[in-house]
């Protein structure tokens, strides 16, 4: 992804909830996103970011009727967290918008 390229609030508000490195549910995640896809939307952010930018996977859980579940969970990993320091310092440089 360029410094050129904007992200859409949806996206945005996304990585914010990714960016202090703590695991993110799927389910929280629908909630920041605005939307109840989330896993869709990891997918796109993979596609601006690259695939090994966010980290996915699946955890042992209890769903509200006390039975055995598995849930999804993402966070950032070190090379997204550079990338994105990276398009952020390069759209400061240029005195744009940061990703």
């Amino acid at each position: 992804m360029n410094a050129h390229q904007k992200l859409s609030p949806r996206h945005a508000r996304v990585i914010q909830a990714l960016l202090p490195g703590n695991w993110v549910i799927r389910e929280a995640l629908d909630r920041v996103a605005g939307s109840s896809n989330g896993p869709d939307v990891i997918y796109q952010l993979r596609g601006k970011f690259g695939y090994d930018a966010i980290e996915s996977e699946r955890i042992e859980a209890v769903d509200r009727d006390g039975k055995a579940c598995q849930v999804g969970r993402y966070r950032l990993t070190q090379q997204g967290r550079e990338r994105l320091a990276q398009i952020s310092a390069n759209a400061n440089t240029h005195g744009e918008a940061a990703a």
